[in-house]
């Protein structure tokens, strides 16, 4: 997961299905050196099979600016543009990306 100024509590964090257009993807905040394309076509079939077998994507709701922060999902993300789904469960939780 993205490094962030405090480790934020994902257990008590919210589970809301967001819209992807509503999330910035920042690609600094990506911890791998390379995008694993194999991985994005695995989740890619999941998702055609059943959306719901993965899980919800990590989101930093942020207040200033107010915006929803991809922090951990990247290839799930790609994946469910590729295959045309237009909102993923994402757990939100309140922080600041370093």
């Amino acid at each position: 997961m993205a490094a962030f100024d405090e480790a934020p509590d994902l257990s008590a964090a919210e589970v809301r299905t967001l819209p992807l257009t509503q999330l910035v993807v920042d690609e600094n905040l990506y911890s791998r050196t390379a995008i694993n394309y194999q991985a994005i076509a695995t989740y890619e079939e999941l998702y055609e099979e059943d959306p719901a077998r993965l899980p919800p994507l990590d989101v930093c709701q942020q207040t200033r600016p107010k915006r929803y922060l991809l922090a951990d999902g990247f290839l799930r993300y790609y994946a469910a543009i590729r295959t045309k789904i237009t909102a993923l469960p994402s757990r939100i939780f309140v922080g600041t990306p370093r």
